[in-house]
This record gives C-alpha cells, sequence and structure tokens, in this order.
C-alpha cells in the first residue's frame, strides 16, 4: 500500500518536535533538513533521501506524489517543473521566487517554503481565478506545460502584490499598500523560462492580462463567460515561512550519501571552515548555489566518490549588490551568491538615481540589464548566480565575456593561507574547457566591476538559437576608450563560443589600439579575428562561417552605438536593438461561447426566407445544425473538456500515475557509434548493482524482431549491427528509476566500427538510397533539360520559338527539428493472470501497440489492453516511434511478470525518437524577363535515416505540394529517399509540406535577386489564377483570396 503525503507529513512531524530537542541541547552539528511544502513542515533525516536528488523527482514520487509538476527538459529550460520558493531575506521580508525543480536539489531546500501547483486548488475543494482565466481563455491544449505556467504567473502576482481574488468583478483591484502598480506579464519577462508547443501563447498572455493593470486592458472586452467551476479568494492561500526556521539556520548540516559528503554551512565562517578540511584531508568540493549547472551534471554521471558538495545557496554574507567608490573608482559589488535578478533589480532601481548622470554610465547599465535579462529564463536568473556561471567554465556562457571584458576583479579567499586577495579576470583564468586556474582552496567571495568613465563605452552582444538561453552561438562584450580625437586608447573584445573558453580577442584589440575608431580600421582588423579563433565544420556546434560573420558584426554594431552616443553619423538598423512595436492598448476577448450562442438564436431568426417560408439553405442543413432554434456546437468554441484539470495538475498522464507496489522501472542501453558490429556485450557489472532485477535483450523476444505495422526493417532490439546513435541495444530492469539508469550506463558494449553514412551528400555519393522513388510531373521539361545557365539577365536563351528563358539552378537546404512534445515518451505494462497485458502509454496509434506486442510477444491481441487517456504533445512524433518505449517494456513485463514502466528523459527521447526529415532540394528553372516561371526541374533528397518508417508518405506529401501556391507550366519533382545512420526520420506537422514551400519560396526568392525584382512581384506573376487547374488533384481553381491580397499589397508598396 502506498504511503500517503498526509501520513507521512504527521509522522514526520512528530520526530522533528522529538529530534529538535535534543539537536538543541546536544549544539552540534545536524544531519538533517527542514522545509515547509504547501503549508506542511517536513524533516528528512540522513539516509532517508538523497542530497543530490532533484525537487521535481522527490515530488513526484511515490511517497508524495505531487504530480502535477512536470518535468518535460530536466535542464530547466522549458519552465513545466516551476514551482515558489519562498524564503526569508536579512529584513526578514518574505521573497518569492518561481524556480525549476527539475534543477534545485533536495539539499538546497533547507529552510525554505515550498508551493507546488496543488496548493493553488483542485475541482474538489474549489480552484482560484488563475485556473478560472485559463479555461475561460481556452490556455490550455495538451496541458503539460499548464501548471508551469501558472506558477510562474502566482510568484511574479506574489512579488508584485496583484490581487487574484475569487470574485470575477474584482479580479483586477490593487494591492491596498501599493498604488499605481505598472504590471504586463510579458514587459516584466516574468514567463520567459516557459515553453508551450501548443497553444502560441496569445491565449496564455489573453488569460493572465486579466490580472493586469487596468490601464492596460479594457474592462469592457473582458468576457467572464460561466465555467461552472467553483472558485475561491487566492489571496488566502499565501505561502508563509514559518518562525522556527530562525532557530535552525545558524545550525550547519552536514549529509553523508554513498561515500559522498554534502554540507548547508550556515555562515561564511563555517563555509571557510568546511573548505579547508577538505584541502587538508585533499578531498575535492564542489560549492553549489543555484545549481543550475551542477544539477544537469549530476543527473548525467553518477556522484564521484569521495565527492565533497557545499551548498552556499542561503549564506546570507554572500548575497548582496551595491555601488562602491574606490580611489575615484566607481564600481558594481556584488557577492559571489547574489542571483541575478538582484543584480537586475539594483541596476533598475538605481537607473534615476545613480546611472542616468552620464551617458557613459547610463548605457553600461543598459547593456547589463540587456545582458541579464537576455543570459536566462526569469526561474534560472532567480537563483544563477556570475560567480558559478563562470566557475562552471563552459565555453558559451554569457557573464564570462562580460567580466573579461570589464577586467572584473575577483575577491578571493584562499582558506589553506587565510588571506583575501584580488584577482584581475583575464585569458589566464580559463585554462580549458570546463577548467579554471582557480585552486582547490580558493573560494570567489565577491566580484568587483569598474563602471565606465567619460568617454568609456560598453555593448553587450548575443546569437542563440533561443535568447532566454544561457547557451549562446556567440556571445561578446566590447569595451573602448575613444578619445576626442578618435584615436582608440583602449579596447576589449571578449567572445564565447569562438573557442574551447571565453577569452577575449587579443590580437584583434592590439591591432586596433592607437588607431582611428572608423570603419576601414575595424574592417582591416577583422583578419585577426579569423587568426586567432580557428573554426571549422570539425567545431563542437559547428556553424563556422557564420560564427566568424557573427564575431564581425558585433564589431561593427559596437562602433554604430558607440558613434549615437558621440553624436556623430551612425546607422540607426545597426546601432538599435530590432524589438516587438510597442504595444497599443490590448483588448481581451476572452472566450465569448455563451454570448456567440445568443448571437446565434437572434442570427437565425432573422435568416433570409423564401416563398414557401423555409430558410434558402436546404432543408438538410437546417435539420443537421438546428436544434430549437440555436446552431448546434459545431465549428463554435469550447472549452477542453480537461481544461480544468490541466490547470490544478489534476490531469494524470502516463508517468503520473500511481503505479502497483510491485512494479519495477526499466532504461534503456543505447548505442554509442552510428554504424557497427556488435562484438560483445557485459552486463555483468550492471547486474551486480544492487535493486538491479534483470536485462532484457533481443534473446527476449519471441516473435520477429522488429517494430511497426507500416513498414518493417526496424528492430526491437538491436541484432548483430548498430545503426545509429542511440538504437537500443537492451533494458535494464531495476527497483528504481535512477538505479536502472545508473546501472544501463555500467554495460560495456564492444564494437567493429563499420563505415557510415551521416549526411544526405555522403548518401548521394554512396548511392545509399531506398528503393521507393516517385515523381510528380505537368507539361513537358526536356527543353529545360537541354538549355544552359544563363549567367546575367541581359543574356537569356533564346528557344525555336523565340521566347527568351533565363535558366539558374542551385541547391537549398533544410535540416531537422526535433518534435520537442513536452511529455517524453513513456509506457506502464502491467502483468495480469493468463498472459493478458495492460498497456499505458504514449502514442497516436493504439492499434499498432496491440499488434505489435501480440506479435513481439505471441499473446494474441484480445489479451492486450491498451490505454491512452491524453497525451502531453505530438506533432506526429507519436504515430509510430514510442514503439521504442512500449514494446521493449511489455516484452520486459510479459517476461518477469510484473509490472515495468519506462520513461525516457530528454536526451534519450530525443536520441531515439525521430524528427522532421533534413531535405537537399536541388533545382533548375527557366523564367522570362517578368519572373514567370516556365519551366522547372526539382529533385528532393530526404534524410529517411537508419530506417524507412513513414518516409514514403511524407515524400509523396512534398511532391503534392512542390509547386505550392504557383501555376508552373512544364514541372518535375522527384524524391529521393536516403539511408543514413541517423536517427530516424518521421511524421511531423505539415508531413514533408513545410520542406516543399521553404524550398520553392527560396527559389522564387533566386529570381528576384538575378532579375532585380522584389520577391513579391515574382510571387504575383506566378500565383495559380482563376480557373486555372490544380494539375496534382486535377481541381478547377473557383477562388482565389491571396491574388487579390497580393495586388493590394503590391500597389500599397508602389504607392509608399
Amino acid at each position: 500500500m502506498q504511503v500517503t503525503i498526509e501520513y507521512f507529513i504527521a509522522f514526520k512531524r512528530i520526530e522533528f518536535k522529538f529530534v529538535h530537542t535534543i539537536r538543541r541541547f546536544l549544539a552540534m552539528v545536524i544531519s538533517s533538513i527542514t522545509f515547509n511544502l504547501n503549508g506542511q513542515r517536513i524533516e528528512l533525516s540522513e539516509g532517508e533521501f538523497n542530497p543530490s536528488q532533484t525537487l521535481a523527482e522527490f515530488l513526484r514520487s511515490d511517497s508524495i506524489h505531487l504530480v502535477g509538476t512536470k518535468i518535460a527538459c530536466g535542464e530547466g529550460g522549458c519552465g513545466a517543473c516551476t514551482v515558489v520558493m519562498s524564503t526569508k531575506n536579512k529584513n526578514g521580508n518574505i521573497i518569492h521566487r518561481a524556480v525549476n525543480s527539475c534543477l534545485i536539489l533536495m539539499i538546497q531546500i533547507h529552510l525554505t517554503t515550498i508551493t507546488t501547483i496543488e496548493f493553488l486548488g483542485n475541482l474538489r475543494d474549489g480552484v482560484s481565478a488563475i485556473h478560472d482565466s485559463f479555461v475561460k481563455h481556452h490556455a490550455t491544449q495538451c496541458g503539460y506545460c499548464t501548471p508551469g505556467f501558472i506558477m510562474a504567473a502566482y510568484a511574479a502576482f506574489l512579488n508584485f502584490n496583484i490581487h487574484i481574488l475569487g470574485d470575477d468583478s474584482d479580479q483586477k483591484k490593487k494591492s491596498e499598500n501599493k498604488e499605481n502598480i505598472e504590471f504586463d506579464i510579458e514587459d516584466t519577462h516574468q514567463l520567459d523560462g516557459n515553453l508551450c508547443r501548443c497553444t502560441g501563447y496569445r491565449s496564455i498572455i489573453s488569460a493572465l492580462r486579466e490580472f493586469s493593470n487596468p490601464e492596460n486592458v479594457s474592462d469592457e472586452s473582458i468576457s467572464f463567460d460561466e465555467t461552472k467551476l467553483r472558485k475561491y479568494n487566492l489571496n488566502e492561500r499565501i505561502p508563509v515561512v514559518p518562525d522556527y526556521f530562525d532557530q535552525l539556520k545558524d545550525e550547519t548540516v552536514k549529509i553523508n550519501y554513498k561515500n559522498s559528503t554534502f554540507f548547508i554551512p550556515s555562515n561564511t565562517e563555517e563555509l571557510f571552515r568546511i573548505k579547508s578540511e577538505c584541502v587538508d584531508n585533499d578531498r575535492y568540493s564542489k560549492i553549489i548555489v543555484g545549481s543550475t549547472e551542477i544539477s544537469i551534471d549530476l543527473s548525467n554521471k553518477p556522484i564521484q566518490s569521495g565527492q565533497v558538495y557545499i551548498s552556499t545557496l542561503h549564506i546570507e554574507e554572500l548575497s548582496h549588490v551595491s555601488i562602491q567608490q574606490e580611489n575615484n573608482e566607481n564600481y558594481l559589488f556584488f557577492g559571489s551568491n547574489t542571483p541575478l535578478n538582484y543584480i537586475l533589480s539594483f541596476l533598475k532601481s538605481k537607473k534615476d538615481e545613480f546611472f542616468n548622470k552620464t551617458k557613459e554610465l547610463n548605457r553600461f547599465a543598459n547593456q547589463l540589464i540587456q545582458r541579464i535579462e537576455q543570459f536566462c529564463s526569469n526561474q534560472i536568473r532567480n537563483l544563477a548566480s556570475v560567480v558559478g556561471n563562470i566557475a562552471h567554465g563552459g565555453a558559451a556562457t554569457d557573464m564570462s565575456n562580460f567580466l573579461l571584458a570589464m577586467k572584473a576583479l575577483l575577491v578571493i579567499k584562499d582558506v589553506k593561507s587565510n588571506e583575501t586577495y584580488i584577482k584581475e579576470m583575464n585569458n589566464d583564468f580559463y585554462l580549458s574547457y570546463r577548467k579554471t586556474s582557480l585552486k582547490n582552496s580558493e573560494i570567489i567571495t565577491a566580484i568587483k566591476v569598474a563602471l565606465p568613465k567619460e568617454n568609456e563605452f560598453v555593448s553587450t552582444f548575443k546569437q542563440g538559437r533561443r535568447r532566454e538561453d544561457d547557451i549562446c552561438i556567440v556571445s561578446s562584450t566590447i569595451f573602448a576608450r575613444i578619445n576626442e580625437t578618435s584615436k582608440i586608447v583602449d579596447i576589449r573584445i571578449a567572445y564565447s563560443g569562438m573557442a574551447a573558453v571565453p577569452c577575449r580577442a587579443t590580437d584583434t584589440e592590439q591591432f586596433l589600439i592607437g588607431k582611428t575608431f572608423d570603419l576601414s580600421n575595424l574592417h582591416d582588423s577583422f583578419a585577426q579575428i579569423n587568426q586567432q579563433f580557428v573554426l571549422n565544420e570539425e567545431t563542437p556546434g559547428g556553424l563556422p562561417q557564420f560564427r566568424y560573420d557573427i564575431a564581425k558584426g558585433f564589431i561593427l554594431r559596437f562602433f554604430h552605438q558607440t558613434q549615437r552616443d558621440r553624436n556623430l553619423p551612425f546607422d540607426q538598423s545597426a546601432a538599435e536593438m530590432i524589438d516587438s512595436p510597442p504595444k497599443k492598448k490590448f483588448e481581451i476577448r476572452g472566450c465569448n461561447c455563451k454570448k456567440e450562442k445568443e448571437n446565434n438564436k437572434t442570427s437565425t431568426s432573422t435568416n433570409n426566407t423564401n416563398t414557401a417560408g423555409e430558410s434558402e439553405s436546404n432543408s438538410a442543413d437546417k435539420e443537421n445544425d438546428l436544434k430549437d432554434g440555436v446552431r448546434s456546437e459545431v465549428g463554435y468554441p469550447r472549452h477542453h473538456l480537461s481544461a480544468a484539470q490541466q490547470t490544478t495538475g489534476e490531469a494524470v498522464y502516463v508517468d503520473d500515475m500511481m503505479v502497483p507496489q510491485n512494479t519495477l522501472h526499466a532504461a534503456i542501453v543505447r548505442s554509442s557509434i552510428p554504424h557497427g558490429r556488435i562484438i560483445s556485450v557485459d552486463y555483468s557489472q550492471a547486474l551486480s548493482i544492487s535493486g538491479v532485477i534483470a536485462k532484457i535483450d533481443k534473446n527476449d523476444v519471441i516473435g520477429p524482431n522488429f517494430n511497426g505495422d507500416i513498414f518493417t526493417g526496424e528492430h526491437v532490439f538491436a541484432d548483430d549491427e548498430v545503426h545509429f546513435v542511440g538504437q537500443v541495444i537492451a533494458l535494464i530492469v531495476a527497483k528504481d528509476p535512477r538505479i536502472a539508469k545508473e546501472a544501463a550506463k555500467l554495460v560495456k558494449i564492444e564494437y567493429e566500427e563499420l563505415p557510415a553514412v551521416l549526411s544526405i551528400n555522403q548518401s548521394i555519393e554512396r548511392r545509399s538510397f531506398y528503393p521507393y522513388n516517385n515523381q510528380i510531373k505537368d507539361g513537358d521539361v526536356s527543353q529545360l533539360q537541354s538549355l544552359p545557365l544563363t549567367k546575367n539577365k541581359t543574356s537569356p536563351n533564346v528557344t525555336k520559338d523565340g521566347e527568351k528563358i533565363h535558366v539558374i539552378e542551385g541547391e537549398t537546404f533544410i535540416n531537422g527539428q526535433s518534435h520537442f512534445y513536452f511529455e517524453t515518451c513513456s509506457a506502464l505494462v502491467e502483468y495480469h493472470e493468463d498472459d493478458n497485458l495492460t498497456v499505458f502509454t504514449v502514442t497516436q496509434n493504439p492499434s499498432m501497440v496491440q499488434n505489435d506486442i501480440s506479435r513481439l510477444t505471441g499473446i494474441p491481441a484480445s489479451k492486450i489492453n491498451v490505454v491512452i487517456k491524453r497525451i502531453g504533445g505530438a506533432f506526429g512524433g507519436k504515430e509510430t516511434r514510442p514503439a521504442v518505449v512500449f514494446n521493449t517494456t511489455a516484452i520486459a513485463s510479459f517476461k518477469l511478470k510484473r509490472p515495468v514502466k519506462t520513461v525516457l528523459d530528454r536526451h534519450e527521447d530525443m536520441s531515439t525518437q525521430g524528427q522532421r526529415h533534413p531535405v537537399l532540394t536541388k533545382y533548375k528553372v527557366g523564367f522570362d524577363d517578368t519572373g514567370k516561371i516556365d519551366s522547372i526541374i526539382l529533385d528532393y533528397y530526404l534524410d529517411c535515416g537508419f530506417s524507412l518508417d513513414m518516409s514514403a508518405g511524407v515524400s509523396d506529401r512534398l511532391l503534392l505540394h512542390a509547386d505550392s501556391a504557383y501555376k508552373i507550366k512544364n514541372f518535375l519533382a522527384r524524391g529521393h529517399l536516403c539511408r543514413t545512420n541517423m536517427i530516424t526520420s518521421t511524421a511531423f506537422r505539415g508531413f514533408g509540406t513545410p520542406q516543399a514551400i521553404v524550398s520553392m519560396e527560396t527559389i522564387i526568392k533566386n529570381i528576384s535577386i538575378y532579375l532585380g525584382k522584389t520577391p513579391e512581384e515574382i510571387q504575383f506573376v506566378n500565383l495559380y489564377r482563376v480557373q486555372q487547374i490544380i494539375f496534382q488533384m486535377h481541381l478547377l481553381l473557383l477562388d482565389q483570396l491571396v491574388l487579390i491580397l497580393m495586388e493590394k499589397l503590391l500597389k500599397m508598396h508602389v504607392s509608399n
């Protein structure tokens, strides 16, 4: 029988009173942590918990089972795991912070109050106005991200004192102790750590803007449609930090776990003592502040034996920020524990008082604010520190280059010599990737950044795949002192992402110092960048030319920004940040379901009638659409049936289910090479781990060892060969999911590596194709095939009919894309008597689940019950690919005759489950002087990966949309399915259509460049016209709104 959280908490409360009394009497270092969880006190002693376990894992464990908190990415990148952490600051005020529970370690929640989505309400006892607003505005779809959004917003409302009342008429009432609150959920960057793959965000923003400042919205436009949800006043449920925490904050915590030790020092004196003991005993120690880096490391590899971890998150002496003046120099001074958001708030609060005194200070503050806001998400900024970022030593960290360019001063305490001294941040700080020059005895206690003086200018730049993410492609900080004669007195250019470690471009700096600050000299300096930073296709992260271009572009942008601030001519497009246009007054329409129904009652009574008194619509339509004068629900907005459960966290997904008591947990063993023959597999070390039950591999498959009911050829478990990195070789089954994952990493596999095809170009070179070719054609392209290419628009080909035809050819490439559905693939298979199986899994294809498992186990399909309650996002990625999980799990359950559960983490899911097809398009196109396309030949090469999966269907769909919206007289498109040693490509939203349209639009653009016209002009002359035949479907086009719109847009363009 599962232990409920109520029994668990009651027991711990009694234990706390007894142990705390003894502890205070003995005045010793304690070996337990204490925290509040949803208003309930919990104490966990050494041996009762894993201090390196994440808070999200603890919350979702069977003993606690607060599964409204989701795990999606596991790296703090999506916000699905957001909870609120409440603590007291040194002034006794309670601070509420939205944090990523997938990153917070259990050792860090000591003396905090943790609030999860369950605290905010449920359908039985009542929900808050936030839940109600999400339902009303249709702000949920798959629902997996919804609790995270609500908790992020809840933390913001708490900190901005926004009242969240149960009475709709007073929803936006301001706090009585704050006047003129300026609050906007977007402008304050409160949701930049939350992602949604379904809704497109508009409905979520609409739901939360109901609680914005009244000046930002129109009351009349908000629809308070009745959702029939019982509501209560959420302001009656404010997280509190209990006073008894004050009795414990002066005690140091020491937890031993698996030959490693975790400390929570109560102050800096204790920190120095613990660190000194580690040095004396030759034990390596790591300091944890926000754990936004270390937590990910711990999840990917086991804890090192003998390692010491020291959590300093709550040491108040190390958390501070101020402006200091020394020897006529102003410094930004902050402690090593200071969260990024604290520095951000300080900079904004001091703008009028200090930073607006000079243009140089104002620019510095604005640039650092921009750097911190773009550095990472709000949840990360609430905990992460600058010191943690630089000490981790990553290559692509944003704050490192800022400190390098500013020659920041590191205040260091050496616990061995007991000295405190200053080190300047320079190129010697980083020795190699993730290795710094800091000694084991050194602790950075604070950082000092000299503020710019007259004629000193600072800019920060970043290019990343996602703006609010620490991992950049390239980021940079540039500092320069330019005198009145435009001479460069000093310049410092620091980059992240251009080498194995962040570093300054010293060669470029030396070249520029003493020269005139102008574009000519800056362009001349670019050769030094190419010389100092050696990048190629093998460089981690790739994109060498792109990174070179970005690095040089940052220098040019710095020039124009500086010229602007020196009141000299500049290019505004290079100097200014390209951002969203200013917001107009935002009208929230909400969900007008009831209103629309009422309108329909009126509209149906006023329909035109014929002479017989009947509506002009036919009687069948009337019978189907109308009932008692009200139109049917088809085509009208309805609230999601599970919307309310999704908002409260009560919607149950596979990984949320309470499992049977004897359930085992499985972890996959994956291949580490793209192509090779398996020589041997050694499971001995994995099977020797306590708690490991069995290994499952190809020898346990009764039927044919293949996945899928579309095309066979993909093994359930690898047979004699592996064909891509990530292919499943075996399962390790254990009593605990963490044990299973750790054991799976201990399996030793010996390979004989074989040649691998790793790209479309290699596939073409080696003729590595699947035997499936298809084409679609209209007209005759033989003339185009024989025509030579034309060099420019003044020398076209002249056909035998006297037509002038320009001919160009080229290639376009669209890369693959991970589905990134929030709920990773998982399965729970329960074994019952007489070989009956119940399969809970995530799939868009339940029949495939039943058929596959029946074939693999020999069990009749009638004995296999497949249950799919809901799916946390799919986008095509769960049509065929979850077979990797549900088939292997079913085989394990069938063999062991016990329930078995497998849940892939994000890395496992992305390495096994498939992607959108990368497509290389080769084209040859002929067109006249107007850009009208006469003939085109398209060859599409699809990277199908190691198995065919659904590639044939994707190829066919791609060909059907190859002409996009354009009528082309002579047309030929061919599909080629490339067989590579990459992850298989599979169904994805659009199913080949996006690749076809992007390819055609690229061709349109290239024609426009060739002719010196705009792309819109080329689009317009080629659009399908009314009464033309769409040849693929043999359909007559009766209407063409795009043509009308394009015509109007072109006229507007000409008039402007």
